[in-house]
């Protein structure tokens, strides 16, 4: 009994991992600057650093433009520190939260025309230009093959990852839930988004996933690949949700949760 309930709560604690991933996959990983650039994903939130201290500033205000072509900022928002006045831009009302205590600026839902440039200003000084870039979240890659019945040990196998009109930072293979074994009929090609496997031999057999990402999230196809006596060939795809949970059960037995 006490292993059984062992094992459960490290499963549990997998699938929790597992959901935590998921939902920070469609979240903005740019809660504070980096340089003076933001990144945050269509539809969620992102923090915009206030002065942290107000001091003695009498207000401060936040303020918006599309780029620095455009000479005259939009004022978000108002905020009288004596009185704590807020005074707030109707577009703003629902979907912006400012912090009284370090004057920072939290936008929700957000949209591709929230990019540009936001700075806060006090009555004592003046913030630098934050760059807002905000991006979609990437939809799930397909992966494409050049597989058909028939296929024989020892020709090349060619796997194509692909995510349409959508901006894509990097693409990582993965077989069986490990990184590529190290071995040269393993190729990679445009950009990583191409996997060649030549010379198929059968232990080549195993789950394949392709992991796209960018600034904001990131997202997975697996490819079970069974080549049994390479005289018929077999191709499923899987959701990613399933090999990347049994991944996250294998890595939580490797670090001791479950015995």
């Amino acid at each position: 009994m006490g292993g059984r309930g062992r094992a459960g709560a490290g499963l549990l604690l997998c699938l929790r991992v597992l959901c935590v991933g998921t939902f920070f996959s469609y979240q903005s990983n740019g809660l504070a600057p980096t340089g003076k650039k933001l990144f945050g994903a269509v539809g969620c939130a992102v923090v915009l650093p206030g002065p942290e201290q107000i001091g003695t500033s009498k207000f401060i205000k936040w303020e918006y433009k599309k780029d620095e072509s455009v000479t005259k900022e939009l004022l978000i928002l108002m905020y009288y520190v004596e009185t704590h006045d807020l005074q707030i831009r109707v577009k703003y009302q629902d979907d912006a939260d400012f912090n009284e205590t370090d004057g920072s600026l939290r936008l929700r839902k957000l949209q591709l025309n929230d990019r540009g440039l936001y700075r806060y200003r006090l009555s004592t000084t003046t913030g630098k230009w934050i760059q807002l870039e905000v991006i979609k979240p990437l939809p799930k890659p397909t992966l494409q093959h050049n597989l058909h019945n028939g296929t024989q040990q020892g020709i090349t196998v060619e796997l194509v990852c692909s995510v349409a009109a959508e901006k894509v930072d990097a693409y990582e293979w993965r077989k069986n839930c490990e990184p590529l074994p190290a071995n040269s009929r393993y190729q990679l090609h445009s950009n990583n988004s191409i996997l060649l496997l030549q010379n198929v031999i059968q232990s080549d057999n195993g789950n394949y996933s392709c992991k796209v990402s960018n600034e904001v999230s990131w997202n997975e196809t697996v490819l079970l690949l069974n080549l049994q006596n390479f005289t018929d060939s077999a191709l499923l795809i899987f959701p990613g949700v399933i090999v990347e949970a049994v991944c996250l059960l294998i890595a939580a037995m490797d670090w001791g949760f479950i015995h």
